[in-house]
């Protein structure tokens, strides 16, 4: 599932300037496969992201 995640939005070197697809309807989708299956297995699951600044 979080392989999801990572092919929509990939990890970018630290200082690296552009845009990933965090925030994308793919995105969205693919979270919403990870919490489905966090729900199903009784687990929480939490996110954090940081945009910059």
């Amino acid at each position: 599932m979080t392989a999801a995640l990572k092919d929509v939005a990939p990890m970018v070197d630290l200082g690296a300037m552009g845009t990933t697809g965090t925030g994308s309807a793919e995105w969205i989708s693919a979270v919403q496969e990870v919490s489905d299956a966090c729900a199903a297995a009784g687990a929480e699951m939490a996110m954090e992201m940081y945009t910059g600044g």
